[in-house]
């Protein structure tokens, strides 16, 4: 099994199937980003072919959407109907200590160095260091990234490799889209889940989700609901097919009152219930990424609940600020983020597949213990990449 089909939620055939089209947000333009909606149906359970995902539709059981059996974002698997697992649980159920040492060392030196450096200094070219050895220990791998980190935050502030991995878990298609906040400097020190989620900008904006960039590259609910499940619980949302025309509900009607006059059919409410309710968060910025407070003539609604994958408990939120604050210390954010860092040092690493599959679970329980174990820090993260089979990989 693909390892994105562990982390998927069980949310639909290929295609989500939503009345035969796919419902974008009233406030998304001719050509703009749509909503996910519909498409196909006759969804089975497991995978499919070159990596694809075939997943089952969720079954309501007690009014929550059910997700039988499915593996949490830890690995482990969860237990139906338990709360949302904190951090201080037993730090996520990762192992104590850190992760024992690979052997043997890796020859190819060169191509590490690369590796490394890109995901330090990004697309900034650094000499690698003149006495780095033609055999690398584990024990030498971590040492070096240590020192490799040091050096850029002396040089930059900050590391450079930071801002290139937050467009990548916003999904920002345009890698020239200016960023708010200085996340080089900002994820260097400290726990990394925290200013991405809590992080103030000023009285209206808070976090990375209230970027403008990506409010303005997802302007629709959904769209942006189906990012943020994917950075926060590494759930996969299949892209809505192309040539869809956007869809205009009644005048008068204000974003959330439109989406939910679209989802008529059972099978479309029940994915858009996993997909939409993190994105309601964000409804005091409009499709062009201003802050608003008066929406269709009435105030704005950004409140709502969220069910995490495999608890029986809903999160319940005022605006993404509260919000932010109740994901910090979840388990399966944290864990997530570790995941979506992993897939992104492949990208980085201009891996054949970068995407994670079975051959990579040893790498990912690894990325979780060093990340869990070390403060679940940004440079914990390299460290951990550097240290891996994953980045021995040709």
């Amino acid at each position: 099994m693909r390892f994105q089909a562990k982390l998927s939620v069980l949310l639909c055939s290929g295609l989500l199937a939503c009345s035969g089209r796919y419902v974008s947000n009233p406030r998304d333009g001719a050509g703009a980003d749509t909503s996910v909606g519909a498409g196909a149906t006759g969804a089975t359970a497991g995978t499919g072919q070159g990596g694809q995902v075939v997943v089952t539709p969720p079954v309501e059981t007690g009014g929550a959407i059910a997700s039988g059996g499915a593996t949490s974002a830890g690995g482990a698997l969860a237990v139906a109907g338990a709360p949302p697992q904190m951090v201080d649980d037993a730090a996520c159920g990762v192992p104590l200590g850190q992760p024992l040492a690979i052997d043997p060392p890796m020859t190819n030196y060169m191509m590490w160095w690369f590796r490394l450096s890109t995901l330090i200094w990004a697309d900034q070219a650094h000499a690698a260091p003149v006495d780095l050895p033609f055999s690398i220990s584990y024990q030498q791998a971590g040492k070096i990234a240590e020192q490799a980190i040091d050096q850029a935050i002396a040089e930059t502030k900050g590391i450079p490799g930071v801002a290139p991995f937050v467009r990548r878990w916003l999904h920002l298609d345009d890698p020239s889209a200016p960023l708010l906040a200085g996340w080089s400097q900002t994820l260097s020190q400290g726990p990394a889940i925290t200013p991405l989620l809590g992080l103030p900008f000023d009285t209206t904006r808070v976090g990375a989700f209230t970027e403008p960039a990506f409010l303005v590259g997802r302007p629709s609910i959904s769209r942006r609901g189906a990012v943020m499940v994917e950075a926060l619980f590494s759930l996969q949302v299949p892209p809505e097919p192309p040539g869809v025309p956007p869809f205009m509900p009644p005048p008068g009607l204000t974003r959330r009152e439109g989406l939910a006059q679209a989802l008529v059919s059972p099978v479309c409410a029940a994915c858009h219930h996993l997909i939409d309710p993190l994105a309601f968060s964000l409804e005091n910025y409009d499709a062009s990424g201003k802050y608003v407070t008066i929406d269709a003539g009435q105030p704005v609604d950004a409140s709502g609940s969220f069910q995490p994958p495999n608890s029986a408990l809903e999160i319940d939120f005022k605006d993404i600020a509260n919000l932010g604050r109740q994901l910090t210390g979840m388990c399966a954010a944290n864990l997530a983020l570790s995941d979506q860092f992993l897939i992104f040092a492949l990208e980085q690493s201009q891996a054949a597949r970068p995407t994670l599959d079975d051959s990579h679970e040893r790498d990912r329980a690894r990325m979780h213990q060093a990340f869990m174990r070390s403060g679940r820090t940004y440079r914990s993260l390299i460290k951990a990449f550097a240290q891996s089979q994953a980045i021995r990989d040709n």
